[in-house]
């Protein structure tokens, strides 16, 4: 994580040192806004992440394709979403592989905050922050979202983690 880091979430800054890392990552946002994609301007600004729990993660190496659905609680006033984000042309190397395999199969794990971002070349960065552990860095060529109702925020009992090697 660059500006909402681990320490930010525990608590571990000073309000003053905590404000100015919400503000930091506000005034990125704001300065690569008219550069983002619709998908990862709702990504940045729309879509709640907050507390969800990863239900699958599907990698396709092959194609450099990485799906990961996420049972979301979306807003009081919605209640709960299926969120898939599909990550073109994923940059992932064995450890992120292996950081999202270990998230996903760990029930109690929940994602706490994620970042977007771009590059210097203008691509697409999805930070994501675990609890109890874990950060991974999602680099891509796009971002594809999907937004579904779902009764609860359950997972289904799947493999939560599926690689496809053909």
């Amino acid at each position: 994580m660059k500006f909402l880091t681990r320490g930010w979430q525990n608590g571990e800054l000073s309000d003053d040192q905590s404000n100015a890392a919400v503000q930091a990552y506000r005034d990125r946002i704001k300065s690569i806004r008219e550069r983002l994609d619709p998908d990862i301007l709702a990504l940045a600004e729309e879509i709640q992440l907050h507390d969800a729990i990863i239900e699958t993660v599907s990698w396709r190496p092959k194609i450099r394709e990485l799906t990961i659905t996420f049972a979301a609680i979306y807003s009081p006033e919605s209640g709960y979403k299926a969120v898939a984000i599909t990550y073109h042309n994923a940059l992932l190397g064995d450890s992120r592989v292996e950081t999202l395999r270990l998230v996903a199969n760990d029930r109690r794990t929940e994602l706490t905050c994620s970042e977007v971002d771009l590059d210097d070349d203008g691509n697409p960065i999805h930070r994501m922050l675990f609890e109890p552990r874990d950060e991974v860095t999602i680099d891509c060529s796009s971002i594809t979202l999907k937004v579904s109702p779902r009764s609860d925020r359950r997972v289904h009992l799947i493999p939560a983690f599926l690689e496809d090697q053909e």
